[in-house]
């Protein structure tokens, strides 16, 4: 029973029109060098209530929206708020079914979405992370029907602020402005640790 279900899943993420495969996001995005290049999940909680979770790549800034169910509809709004709020160029999501409105948010925004392989939540990583930081703020079982946005933008701003490994214990938002400055100044970005 198990496998007749993992097979009807994965046929019917197949049969999914104009889907496009992680594995053809071009090579800038895996460099994290551009600004812009995201990665989006949904973060399930009680009463089928959930949060869309953004992260861009470059700067691991976040970015999350309140969602009153885990729905294509909902998440497809979230979604293109956010892509013009953030000045998202691509997104890379799972296979769940609240991104099977993908094919209109491309129309609209002109902004690829790129599909993970079923069951690799590793080749999104970057989010997976994002999701378990969340769940520091907000554990698995929490009932957040009376949470606002603001609070959610409070989180995504606390860790937006939260020297990180990775650009050298800088912050989200410190790597972020330096692409800023860079940029304005015509100057190659570099995210070296240091700068």
């Amino acid at each position: 029973l198990h496998r007749l279900i993992r097979r009807q899943r994965q046929m019917c993420i197949r049969d999914r029109p104009n889907r496009v495969s992680i594995h053809q996001r071009p090579d800038i995005v895996e460099q994290r060098i551009e600004y812009g290049h995201c990665e989006s999940d949904s973060v399930l909680y009680t009463n089928k209530m959930a949060i869309n979770t953004i992260n861009e790549l470059a700067t691991g800034r976040v970015a999350f929206t309140i969602l009153e169910r885990k729905t294509a509809r909902l998440t497809t709004d979230a979604l293109i708020d956010n892509i013009y709020k953030l000045g998202i160029k691509s997104l890379s999501v799972d296979n769940g079914t609240e991104f099977f409105h993908h094919q209109y948010v491309t129309e609209t925004t002109g902004v690829p979405i790129y599909f993970a392989d079923p069951y690799s939540s590793w080749q999104r990583g970057a989010n997976e992370n994002v999701n378990m930081l969340l769940r520091g703020y907000l554990p698995k079982r929490t009932d957040i029907r009376d949470l606002e946005q603001q609070e959610l933008d409070d989180i995504a701003y606390e860790l937006n602020n939260r020297p990180r490994k990775r650009p050298g214990y800088r912050t989200p938002d410190e790597v972020y402005c330096h692409m800023l400055k860079s940029h304005k100044r015509g100057a190659p970005v570099a995210l070296a640790p240091g700068i």
